[in-house]
């Protein structure tokens, strides 16, 4: 969400919810008020070394008329404007 903050309110709780439904344990752990990371684990079999997958759950706005004109969204440039 923008201005940063919120990701517990905009997506962690609704993600834990989806989880829950799934029978998927979770947890959100707050650093600071709203400011919450969502922590999910499924168990394996042990057979194979695990994996971690990371995600963000807050967003920026997409609109053209927020960005400098040479680093629009979805451009596919890194910060600096590079391809």
């Amino acid at each position: 969400m923008n201005p940063p903050g919120n990701e517990t309110l905009g997506g962690g709780n609704y993600l834990k919810a989806v989880l829950d439904k799934e029978g998927i344990d979770s947890e959100i752990v707050e650093f600071a008020p709203n400011r919450g990371s969502l922590i999910a684990r499924l168990k394996g079999a042990g057979k194979a070394p695990p994996i971690c997958l990371l995600s963000p759950i807050d967003v920026v706005p997409a609109e053209a008329n927020h960005w400098p004109k040479d680093r629009q969204p979805f451009l596919g440039c890194d910060r600096r404007g590079r391809d």
